[in-house]
């Protein structure tokens, strides 16, 4: 049987390491938007990927100030805010995102990222809630739920929650495993 120690030690791994917020899959209005729009996108996604954060923020916010406003662009500031440690401004940008288009789940997990970098545990189990909702099987947020969960002293919920994405991990290629377990050494 699986100790809670061992429970919370793999749910944190998985925050930190599949949980790890991902650029999101929304790509911008080419139909409306100028060749200057995506452009600054492609400029912010590149510069993400290349984990230059600074850059991206940038590019990001420039295909923001354009005249249309893409969903993507909002979405994925907030994914960089999060690696600058600027978790209200992550939280703003992703409500942004998801006012826009609420079946972004790439927007409710990187927002319930936030929130509970913020200590809001209770929006972060919210936004769970709803990626979950939107994606049964998600295994970021079963884990990241656990951990607000866990915060707020809900303990047979989080190891509910624990054991879900726990049971989603076995879905993963092998290579997914290991890196788990390597982090987590």
């Amino acid at each position: 049987m699986i100790n809670l120690r061992s429970l919370i030690a793999l749910a944190y791994t998985l925050m930190i390491g599949l949980a790890a917020p991902k650029t999101a899959d929304v790509s911008p209005n080419f139909f409306s938007a100028s060749i200057a729009i995506a452009s600054f996108f492609e400029q912010g996604i590149n510069a993400t990927q290349a984990e230059n954060f600074s850059v991206a923020l940038q590019a990001f916010t420039q295909a923001i100030n354009a005249k249309d406003h893409p969903t993507a662009a909002y979405a994925n500031r907030c994914l960089v805010e999060i690696q600058l440690q600027q978790y209200e401004a992550a939280v703003s940008d992703c409500t942004i995102a998801l006012n826009q288009s609420s079946k972004n789940p790439e927007a409710y997990l990187n927002r319930g990222l936030a929130e509970y970098r913020l200590g809001n545990y209770a929006a972060a189990i919210i936004d769970n809630t709803h990626l979950l909702q939107l994606q049964p099987n998600d295994l970021r947020a079963y884990a990241n739920r656990g951990l607000a969960e866990a915060a707020i002293n809900q303990h047979e919920l989080a190891i509910a929650d624990y054991t879900a994405a726990l049971s989603q991990s076995s879905a993963l290629e092998p290579t997914a495993l290991a890196d788990i377990y390597r982090k987590s050494a």
